[in-house]
């Protein structure tokens, strides 16, 4: 039922704070989602390094190494090309999922998803 990757990308700049908040809402959700595709904008802060790495595992984060600051635009493209599933949930940093953001939307996409090509939440 997981037909969802996510897509974020974290560079220097954002809140260490905010981003684990982010992964926390995200950790009760992990069978309703195939992989959380995170992209580092550059070199990032020792601390968000630390961060990411340790929930890597705990959020199945398949994460893209960007040696030079691109920009968002840029960064997420890159990204997008290395997702392994048809639908892709886009997730900023200091997002927070309600609990149960996913399988909601793999519900959705399992009773429209021949109909519908976006959504939003």
């Amino acid at each position: 039922m997981n037909k969802i990757s996510i897509l974020m990308s974290v560079y220097k700049k954002d809140n260490p704070e905010y981003l684990i908040e982010a992964f926390e809402s995200l950790k009760n959700q992990t069978e309703f989602f195939y992989e959380l595709v995170l992209i580092k904008d550059g070199t990032l802060t020792i601390q968000l390094d630390r961060i990411i790495d340790k929930y890597k595992k705990a959020i199945k984060i398949k994460p893209i190494i960007i040696s030079t600051n691109i920009g968002l635009p840029k960064a997420l493209n890159i990204g997008i090309k290395k997702v392994k599933t048809d639908w892709v949930a886009r997730f900023d940093s200091d997002d927070i999922c309600h609990k149960n953001r996913f399988k909601t939307l793999n519900e959705i996409i399992e009773i429209y998803g021949d109909e519908i090509d976006i959504f939003g939440t």
